[in-house]
């Protein structure tokens, strides 16, 4: 009599998710404005006048997301709010001031053993740390705001042992004004893929840090980074401190089909 062999399918589990946290620390930078176009033999010129800038930053958020995980596959969607202030120095004048900034950030990743991916956006009234030439004449017209920026995920390797990943975005609360371009390796040291401790770079920023991932218990986890303070060396009165993000996460609604 031949024997019926049962359909092995991989367990589905689905849980629910919700984050806030905080951001915080300054930056500087520049703003070339007021374009002088000068013609020679070699043919046109533009120079231009320069101001430096020092701000100092505190964002806050939330975020709720579902995340499925059938087999050796998670996939995770989610969206992110966030609020904050931008206080402006001028440094030449030392004339201040601030800004209420905002966005909403809906994103979507999908991650097995060895690779992730996500993609996502960034939509408000927010700020990107630059330095940046406008033709506008007057310095106190030069305060750009943006209100959309893509976000993207990539990560090669087994997060519970060892991988290496890049971020523009994707970030609990927010990854702007200023630490939106980064790369890192780390390791979740053979415990799960919910833990993790991360040394990597903040491009823009020319300057390193570190992070960590845990679970709490099973329902709570934490997030920290810590980024290291920028050589500011050419922006005179302007110097810098280290900068720190943090959030606490809830895992509720734990669901099973076989």
């Amino acid at each position: 009599m031949a024997q019926t062999i049962p359909n092995q399918k991989p367990e589905i589990k689905r849980y629910q998710r919700v984050d806030i946290g905080g951001s915080f620390g300054d930056f500087t930078n520049k703003v070339g404005f007021n374009p002088q176009h000068t013609q020679n033999q070699c043919g046109s010129n533009t120079s231009y006048s320069y101001e430096y800038f020092l701000q100092t930053y505190q964002i806050a958020g939330a975020g709720y997301s579902q995340v499925i995980i059938k087999g050796n596959t998670k996939k995770t969607f989610g969206v992110n709010v966030s609020g904050g202030s931008i206080k402006t120095t001028l440094l030449g004048t030392n004339q201040t001031k601030s800004d209420f900034v905002f966005a909403i950030n809906p994103y979507a990743k999908w991650e097995s053993k060895w690779f992730g991916v996500g993609l996502g956006l960034h939509l408000g009234d927010f700020n990107v740390n630059k330095d940046e030439t406008t033709e506008v004449s007057n310095i106190e017209d030069a305060h750009k705001s943006y209100y959309s920026r893509p976000e993207i995920h990539a990560r090669v390797g087994p997060k519970k042992y060892l991988d290496i990943d890049y971020n523009y975005g994707f970030m609990m609360p927010s990854a702007y004004p200023t630490l939106y371009s980064r790369s890192s390796i780390g390791s979740g040291f053979g415990l799960s893929n919910d833990y993790s401790l991360r040394y990597g770079r903040i491009w823009n920023l020319n300057t390193g840090y570190i992070s960590a991932e845990a679970l709490l218990s099973d329902n709570f986890g934490v997030n920290l980074m810590y980024i290291f303070q920028e050589n500011n060396d050419d922006l005179y009165g302007g110097e810098t401190s280290g900068k720190f993000v943090f959030s606490l996460n809830y895992r509720f609604g734990h669901k099973i089909k076989k």
